[in-house]
């Protein structure tokens, strides 16, 4: 509503107050894609806030690519070629294996460069999926939990606690998304004599679109738990 327009107007208007000649401010906003969720064209009114303002830089980072690039590459979005888009490829393998050996030595002294090892394969080194994972991988050692196999008690564990969100998600998809997302999860061609490419492919991309699937060299599910919930499913 109004008041909580003028009040984003006001905060925003004091980042512009605050500044000085010598030092330029710079404002992050984290998971900027959800503009669009959070009122209607909150996006024109964020627009001709930043447009006006002269001393200040943004950084808008989202973690779905394909709704960022809607708002930055789309000519009917306000944000149309607002900044220059920058598209972050996944963290270093090595380093990221090293950040988390050292985390993991505390409580797994003898395997943290295996568990690391083990996680950045199943997350494929995707930064939030991998911190969740070893987020659990941890706080069964810490808690000193009996697991013949630490990493699949904690895949099983993200998996149930997100059953409920994964199966409300699952049961609002299409037939035609549920076989694409299967075929994804299982490594199976996306070709066969039942289904029109032309079908795959316009519902691949809105899979794509809304954050279900990403693709680099191949198309590919984005939450590696929700892959393994669907292949739980038969």
């Amino acid at each position: 509503g109004a008041p909580n327009e003028v009040l984003l107007e006001d905060v925003l208007m004091l980042f512009e107050q605050a500044h000085n000649e010598k030092d330029r401010l710079i404002v992050v906003l984290d998971e900027f894609q959800e503009i669009k969720e959070i009122a209607a064209n909150l996006d024109r009114q964020l627009r001709s806030i930043m447009q006006e303002q002269k001393h200040i830089n943004y950084i808008l980072l989202g973690s779905q690519e394909s709704m960022m690039t809607e708002i930055f590459e789309n000519k009917k979005s306000p944000f149309y070629h607002f900044g220059e888009l920058m598209r972050l490829g996944k963290l270093p393998r090595q380093d990221f294996h090293r950040y988390l050996s050292e985390r993991l030595s505390e409580v797994f002294p003898e395997s943290c460069e295996v568990l690391a090892n083990r996680i950045l394969d199943f997350t494929e080194c995707h930064p939030y999926y991998s911190q969740q994972l070893a987020a659990n991988v941890w706080q069964i050692g810490v808690l000193q939990l009996q697991s013949e196999n630490v990493l699949k008690t904690a895949v099983e564990h993200i998996v149930v606690s997100q059953s409920l969100d994964y199966e409300r998600i699952w049961m609002g998809f299409k037939r035609t998304n549920r076989w694409i997302l299967q075929r994804l999860a299982s490594g199976k061609s996306l070709v066969d004599g039942e289904h029109r490419t032309s079908t795959v492919y316009s519902a691949l991309k809105r899979l794509q679109k809304d954050g279900y699937a990403i693709y680099s060299d191949h198309y590919e599910l984005e939450d590696p738990f929700f892959k393994q919930w669907i292949l739980k499913q038969g």
